[in-house]
């Protein structure tokens, strides 16, 4: 079973991917230690093939996600947080897919490295904070 529901970068109908603005709580470096936790959380269960864990959170309008972590590197033993920031100051999938500022603003964007020296360790995953807790809505 796939766990995406698109394989082109730009599909039809992109604009729904963008997280609801108006369902989204404000991020501020405070929620920081939250969102790195859901974020690993999510990196292994994906890696796991987790596929009940990576359903829960995901936003339900999730882009389509990068396929694979770590093509070059093989799978990863030692995930930690390589760097976690806004999403606004990163210009991560709210600037390419055209999801705009306001949804940059409420973005928290966390990189996952699995320690190795590969570029392909680093996986970077955009969370929204919601009342029911954060969700994952895009990834690089």
């Amino acid at each position: 079973m796939d766990l995406f529901v698109a394989t082109s970068a730009y599909p039809r109908g992109w604009f729904e991917w963008c997280p609801d603005d108006s369902g989204t709580l404000p991020v501020r470096a405070a929620v920081a230690d939250e969102a790195e936790g859901v974020a690993l959380r999510f990196a292994r269960a994906f890696a796991l093939k987790d596929r009940e864990t990576v359903r829960h959170l995901l936003n339900p309008s999730a882009m389509p996600l990068r396929k694979k972590h770590w093509t070059v590197a093989g799978k990863p033993a030692r995930m930690s947080v390589f760097a976690s920031a806004s999403g606004a100051s990163t210009g991560g999938p709210s600037a390419s897919y055209g999801c705009g500022p306001r949804v940059g603003a409420r973005t928290w964007a966390v990189t996952i490295s699995d320690g190795t020296e590969s570029a392909s360790a680093d996986f970077v995953l955009y969370l929204v904070r919601q009342e029911a807790g954060w969700k994952v809505w895009a990834s690089y």
